[in-house]
Parts: C-alpha cells; sequence; structure tokens
C-alpha cells in the first residue's frame, strides 16, 4: 500500500460571482503520517484549502486524489474541526460525539463502550450529560476532537484550533493533539496564525501568499531560529505588499 494519501494537482479555486482565484495551480503530496502546518496572511486560502481536503466542496478545477481516487465528497476517514467546532448546542457532549454513528452503514461500528472512553481519554465523563452551550471554549475543543476522533480518522484537519482560548488551555489541548497523532498516527493539517505554534506542532509547513505563490519547508532541516526567522521576514513582506 502506498503511503501516499493526497495528489494534489494545478488545484484551483475560485467562488461563485467571483472572478478572483482563492487557490491558484497547487501542486501537493501529503504522505501518511506527516504533520502539516498551513500558513500566511488572512485572505490567502487557508481555510478555502482545508474544506476542499475535507471533501466539503468539490467545486474546484485541477485534481485532488485521496487515496488514489478523486475526492469529490466527505470521507470517513478524513475529519474537519473548524473554529466554531460544528457542535450543536441542543444535544449534550454524549449526542454530540456520538453523532457520527448515524452517518454509519453499520452502526455498531461505534458502540457505546467505545463513547465512554473517549469520553474518559478527553476528561469529558463528568459533562457528558451537559449540553455544549454549558461548556466552556477548551471544553468544547475537546468534544470537538472527541467527535472527530470516534470514527478513527486518518486524517485530521484542523482549522486554528488553538486561537480562542487561555494560554493554560491552549497547551493543554496541544498535547492531546500530539499524544492523539503519536498513538493513532494521524496525518494532520493545521492552520495557524502563529509561526511558534506551527513549528511546534509539525514537521512540514506550505506557507500561501495572497499572489499565488507556494513555498514548501521541511522543519527538521532547519534550526528553529532560522526558520521562524523565514516564515516572520514572508509574512512581514506580505502585509507590507497588502
Amino acid at each position: 500500500m502506498s503511503d501516499l494519501l493526497y495528489d494534489i494537482r494545478n488545484l484551483s479555486f475560485k467562488y461563485k460571482n467571483d472572478n478572483k482565484y482563492v487557490i491558484e495551480n497547487l501542486n501537493w503530496k501529503i504522505h501518511r503520517n506527516e504533520r502539516w502546518a498551513v500558513i500566511g496572511q488572512s485572505g490567502c486560502g487557508k481555510t478555502t484549502l482545508l474544506k476542499l481536503l475535507s471533501g466539503i466542496d468539490s467545486s474546484y478545477e485541477g485534481e485532488i486524489s485521496f487515496k488514489d481516487k478523486p475526492l469529490k465528497k466527505p470521507q470517513m476517514d478524513i475529519k474537519i474541526i473548524l473554529q466554531n467546532y460544528g457542535l450543536f448546542d441542543w444535544k449534550t457532549v454524549r449526542q454530540n460525539i456520538d453523532l457520527p454513528r448515524k452517518f454509519l452503514k453499520n452502526k455498531m461500528l461505534i458502540r457505546e463502550e467505545e463513547i465512554d472512553a473517549i469520553l474518559e481519554y478527553f476528561n469529558l465523563g463528568e459533562l457528558s450529560d451537559k449540553y455544549t452551550y454549558e461548556l466552556s471554549g477548551g471544553q468544547k475543543q475537546r468534544v470537538a476532537l472527541a467527535r472527530a476522533m470516534i470514527t478513527k480518522p486518518i486524517v485530521l484537519l484542523l482549522d486554528e484550533p488553538f486561537s480562542a482560548l487561555d494560554e493554560i488551555t491552549r497547551e493543554r489541548l496541544k498535547d492531546y493533539y500530539i499524544n492523539l497523532q503519536k498513538k493513532h498516527f494521524i496525518t494532520s493539517i493545521l492552520v495557524s496564525h502563529q509561526i511558534d505554534e506551527a513549528l511546534e506542532l509539525s514537521d512540514k509547513l506550505l506557507f500561501l501568499s495572497k499572489n499565488k505563490h507556494y513555498e514548501f519547508f521541511d522543519i527538521d532541516k532547519y534550526n528553529r531560529k532560522e526558520i521562524y526567522q523565514i516564515l516572520r521576514d514572508k509574512l512581514k513582506e506580505e502585509i507590507n505588499e497588502s
């Protein structure tokens, strides 16, 4: 079995009634167990790119191949967590986590014991009967991660998952994220505005610019100060040109 998960060729995307491309002629290969970060100035297409990689939107030009097949709709192997978490306030924590079972042909693929186990793993047991509107930002993020993990995905896409959290909660959730990757061999793609966060949570990085110039970095080939300065200079250059 090939370790190539995504093969992206000449990917371009623009919204309806807009002549400007948000993404244009992007070529990118993503392999199993890689940890990617995507950074760039606001408006350069980071969130749009995640949605395309999730299969939510298939109105793109070019090719997105996932496991050797064209990606045209959401897949159970791919989970995305957007900034608003995507939780349902009229459902309890447990009901939110159990929601993916409704989309499975075999409902028994997710057993009640597995939901109990994932509630315990994310320290959500005491909150299982609470409605999500009663939760803090950090608690909601844990619920979103738990729901994403219940179907055992091989790809996790996250859109600035820690940006709205206080520092202590942010660091705790980063630990959850790192442990999830190691334990379940997850391929992850993280959108971030923070250079430090991107370098801490990834080993490869894609820099998006508004002029549709894309650069790839293998973080391990640089020392921390060097890569930080390179990325900082690129972001400053983008801001000055805007």
